[in-house]
C-alpha cells in the first residue's frame, strides 16, 4: 500500500516539475529629456519709465530628465 502511493505521490512531483516554467524580470528604465522655460523675475525700477522693461540677465531653456522604470516578464519554458 505504501508503495502505490509513494509512486503516485513521485508521479505527480515529476508532472508538476515538467509543468513548471521560470519567469524572467527584466527592468528597463527609459529617460525622457524635456525642455524648460526659465523662469521670469521682474523688479521694479524708479529710474525706467512707466511700462517700459530692461532685460538684467538673459534666460535661457532648462533641461529635465525625466526617469520611469518598468519591469517587462519574460516566461520561458
Amino acid at each position: 500500500m505504501n508503495l502505490i502511493v509513494s509512486k503516485m505521490i513521485w508521479s505527480q512531483l515529476s508532472l508538476l516539475k515538467k509543468k513548471s516554467q521560470s519567469v524572467r524580470v527584466e527592468k528597463v528604465t527609459d529617460v525622457v529629456e524635456e525642455t524648460v522655460a526659465f523662469a521670469v523675475e521682474t523688479k521694479s525700477d524708479s529710474s525706467l519709465l512707466k511700462g517700459q522693461e530692461k532685460v538684467v540677465t538673459q534666460g535661457e531653456e532648462g533641461i529635465v530628465l525625466r526617469m520611469s522604470n518598468k519591469r517587462k516578464r519574460k516566461r520561458s519554458s
